[in-house]
């Protein structure tokens, strides 16, 4: 789970994000720990995490979150925190990785 002042990201029952469901005009992608893949939608508002095969886990983040025409992201070192640029440039958003 990825939170930002205690929030959570919105999921259904089956665990889907209930506000956003594609991406549009990626524009980055970085990997946890865990492999994972993470691509940023600048179009869409939203950051989906990916298996290795391309397959969709959730989309943890989205606009709900802060996020607004996202252009790149990172984690810390050791994987704790997830740095979003945000509206090319004008803030970073930094969510801990629970």
């Amino acid at each position: 789970m990825i939170r930002k002042s205690g929030v959570q990201a919105h999921t259904n029952s089956a665990g889907k994000d209930s506000s956003i469901t594609t991406i549009d005009t990626p524009t980055d992608i970085c990997s946890d720990d865990n492999d994972h893949l993470y691509v940023s939608g600048q179009g869409s508002n939203n950051i989906h995490r990916l298996t290795q095969a391309g397959k969709v886990i959730d989309i943890p983040l989205h606009s709900q979150h802060g996020i607004k025409q996202p252009v790149t992201m990172c984690f810390n070192k050791n994987y704790t925190k997830l740095y979003i640029v945000n509206e090319w440039g004008k803030s970073v958003l930094v969510f801990d990785v629970c």
